[in-house]
């Protein structure tokens, strides 16, 4: 009987916890999804690094929440650690383009070209009537085709 009522208290305590977490995902949703929408960033990096983004790992749109928190470690140039949000959105969801996009979008800014062509094919390949993806794609191609 006390190791069933130990185990309801240690239950529900964890789904509090997931809870709590969920809520404030929720919270800042609007928040960044209204920025990636209009291309703003009204958040600090700051801010950006003592949220958690691990759980959801998704926004309510499927977009990675780690790919766009990146957006604002990017605004805020710190490459590497926008590359690793990435990396990370990638594996939360692989079968979104944007990620990729982003990705290569922080590789060029760094002047990573042969980097940043890799995670274009990649969206390119998902996503091959993204305008915004089809063009970078072509121009990135073209570029590298010259510098060889």
């Amino acid at each position: 009987m006390i190791l069933r009522n130990i185990l309801i208290i240690l239950v529900s305590v964890t789904v509090l916890y997931l809870n709590i977490l969920r809520l404030n995902s929720f919270v800042l949703q609007p928040i960044i999804l209204g920025d990636f929408a209009n291309n703003t960033i009204s958040i600090s990096s700051d801010e950006i690094n003592k949220t958690d983004y691990l759980y959801p790992s998704l926004a309510i749109n499927a977009i990675p929440i780690s790919t766009l928190f990146s957006r604002y470690q990017l605004e805020a140039n710190n490459f590497s650690e926008s590359i690793r949000l990435c990396k990370d959105g990638i594996e939360d969801n692989p079968y979104l383009a944007f990620s990729h996009y982003q990705l290569s979008r922080i590789y060029i800014q760094i002047g990573q070209y042969d980097k940043a062509l890799i995670y274009i094919k990649d969206a390119y390949e998902l996503s091959p009537n993204i305008i915004s993806i089809s063009a970078l794609y072509e121009a990135l191609s073209d570029i590298m085709k010259l510098e060889n």
